[in-house]
């Protein structure tokens, strides 16, 4: 099943000119604009992000009818728009290709205000700006971002 819905959302994210980041346990990362200029990026990302959510809707009906556990699968899709390092990130030994940056911690700290504010898909104030032509965005409000930090303990 897994491999049935990383199937249809990466369909999702090509069919947008996205590119495929990496797996995060059950959940992907995908820049939009990374490896070539396009200047729609926002918008791609966004229909992606639409599209995605049609193709789980589908294939929830399909998994209900089967009686699958995974029937009650949930979507959290944040997009945020901004500069990040993008590319083959390693060493000999091992290279990864990933994106690094601000604009990639804040994406992933939205996480929790998809399930606080109750949106499947929520889109950054930088990619609304850039994208508000051809989608009718709904604000949310302001989202407080809490830095996670550890306090240093003496050795």
């Amino acid at each position: 099943m897994l491999n049935e819905f990383f199937e249809q959302m990466i369909e999702a994210v090509f069919k947008n000119f996205g590119h495929l980041n990496r797996f995060m346990g059950a959940g992907l990362m995908a820049p939009f604009g990374a490896l070539r200029d396009d200047e729609f990026q926002e918008e791609h990302a966004v229909q992606a992000a639409l599209d995605m959510r049609t193709a789980l809707n589908d294939l929830q009906e399909r998994w209900v009818s089967s009686e699958s556990e995974a029937r009650d699968a949930m979507t959290s899709l944040r997009i945020n728009t901004g500069r990040a390092i993008v590319g083959n990130i390693g060493s000999k030994q091992r290279m990864e290709f990933t994106s690094i940056g601000e604009s990639i911690k804040l994406a992933s700290r939205h996480e929790g205000a998809t399930r606080d504010r109750a949106v499947d898909i929520l889109v950054s104030g930088y990619s609304d700006v850039a994208a508000p032509s051809r989608f009718p965005f709904e604000p949310i409000g302001e989202i407080s971002i809490r830095e996670k930090r550890k306090a240093l303990e003496p050795t």
